[in-house]
């Protein structure tokens, strides 16, 4: 009997990637980020009034220059050697090499500098200090973490951002995630939107345009993108091997996907409607999308295909080779003896990879082939026949 196609239309849609904790990006991964966010400078600290302003805004511009401190060109070093302490009543602040109190113990918590700054905690929130114990940036973030190479990761309620020494320039980041085998390279959504990058360099491989980036295909070569829900390819360099074009898809199998054409569905339902057939890998339609149902792969050069209530199958040119004539046409196997299991008018046979008819439809129970023999039962009797269709004595 036939097999189902399993789709991937919605398991994209709800991003199958595995999650991993947002790395902070250094100097270059962020202006690399940051291409295509509108963001305002002169922006002391990200309160809401300015998330709604950044979300509101095109996201064609590139980061402003004009302020030297929105894109450090050099780090900042600790100039003091200063060190965390705490009083008996657990306040925390910083003493130098002598043990001499230099910033005094009023914080809740603090940790040691980083690149001329220093996270603190007062009243349940962070900000940063800098070694004469003023306040750099305002004391107003629910989580913070240390600064590298010029900017920090904070979070303000639900939102994160990335900012910069004077606290300018943020950018909401919302998450990353890393591809589970795939080293090097991650998907990150900046301004709702998706991209992909080299997690060592920073470089940017796609546009951040997609809703959602799933997981990389057979062989890890291509990644499934979905843009104005429909959904396409692209490659570890980020090329759109396939345009995002198709309305579902299935997964790549020794070099061919099913692909759809028109298909319509809810959440948690498959696909209905629309036409079917296969792409090879580099986005070729080797099969035209004209099947209404299709099986996820190809077995030996052959998948069985539906069009207008009956089955056959095509081999990878698209060629028909097993008449489309059938009321079910189940898988080749992967290995043995090239021979499927078919149905018409209730009873059963066995036909070959050349769409030979080697045992005639008259099977009372479904033919099952087993490497290179196949079960069959005529008049009550049960017996087994070879791949020329004989009984095996």
């Amino acid at each position: 009997m036939k097999t189902n196609l399993a789709v991937l239309f919605f398991l994209i849609l709800l991003s199958p990637c595995v999650s991993a904790q947002i790395k902070i990006p250094v100097k270059d991964k962020l202006d690399k980020l940051k291409k295509g966010a509108d963001v305002k400078t002169e922006v002391k600290v990200p309160d809401e009034e300015k998330v709604s302003e950044i979300n509101s805004t095109t996201n064609n511009s590139k980061v402003s220059n004009t302020n030297a401190s929105a894109n450090p060109t050099t780090v900042m070093n600790n100039k003091k050697n200063l060190s965390p302490f705490q009083n008996e009543n657990a306040q925390s602040g910083f003493k130098d090499e002598k043990g001499e109190v230099v910033i005094a113990a009023q914080y809740d918590r603090v940790y040691p500098f980083k690149e001329g700054l220093a996270r603190v905690r007062k009243g349940g929130l962070w900000g940063y200090i800098d070694e004469d114990g003023k306040t750099v940036i305002e004391i107003q973030f629910d989580e913070a973490k240390d600064f590298s190479e010029g900017f920090a990761q904070v979070r303000k309620s639900t939102k994160e951002y990335i900012i910069n020494y004077n606290g300018q320039d943020f950018m909401e980041t919302v998450q990353t995630f890393q591809f589970s085998g795939i080293r090097g390279i991650m998907s990150v959504m900046v301004n709702n939107k998706w991209g992909l990058i080299e997690e060592a360099t920073g470089k940017q491989l796609t546009p951040f345009k997609y809703e959602k980036i799933a997981y990389f295909a057979e062989g890890r070569d291509l990644c499934w993108v979905v843009l104005n829900n429909l959904i396409g390819f692209v490659d570890k360099t980020g090329k759109e091997v396939v345009p995002p074009k198709y309305n579902a898809t299935n997964n790549f199998y020794d070099g061919y996907c099913a692909v759809n054409l028109g298909a319509k569905a809810t959440l948690n339902q498959s696909p209905s409607g629309g036409k079917w057939g296969y792409i090879d890998a580099t986005g070729k339609e080797v099969v035209p999308l004209k099947y209404d149902e299709v099986t996820t792969w190809f077995n030996q050069g052959l998948a069985p295909v539906k069009l207008n209530g009956n089955w056959g199958a095509v081999d990878n040119t698209g060629k028909v080779v097993v008449p489309i004539q059938y009321d079910a046409v189940g898988e080749f196997p992967s290995r043995g003896e090239a021979i499927a299991s078919v149905m018409l008018d209730g009873k059963y046979g066995f036909v070959n990879n050349m769409g030979k008819e080697i045992f005639p439809c008259k099977s009372e129970k479904k033919t099952i082939w087993n490497d290179y023999r196949g079960s069959v039962v005529v008049n009550g009797r049960a017996y087994w026949v070879n791949a020329n269709g004989e009984e095996i004595k």
